[in-house]
């Protein structure tokens, strides 16, 4: 497997990745910007979250409506790939 998503949706092509807090340490970030070339290699687009992107609350244009930032980041690129 050329990488491996916290979740995917292959129809859109879509990685998701949790960057959790040891996301932060030396190591980890290599091997985080090598797993993100090989998703773009492979043709995905890659999302990143972060703990706060699923609770702190964004106001979404487009939905016209509040909701976490994570949904509004997916609702954004998934918009941009159609």
């Amino acid at each position: 497997m050329l990488f491996q998503s916290d979740l995917a949706d292959e129809r859109t092509k879509t990685s998701i990745q949790y960057e959790g807090e040891h996301h932060s340490e030396q190591l980890q970030v290599r091997r985080d910007i090598r797993r993100e070339r090989r998703t773009e290699d492979a043709g995905w687009t890659e999302i990143r979250i972060m703990a706060t992107d699923l609770y702190e609350e964004v106001f979404d244009a487009d939905a016209q409506d509040w909701m976490p930032r994570a949904v509004s980041i997916v609702r954004r690129v998934l918009k941009a790939k159609s």
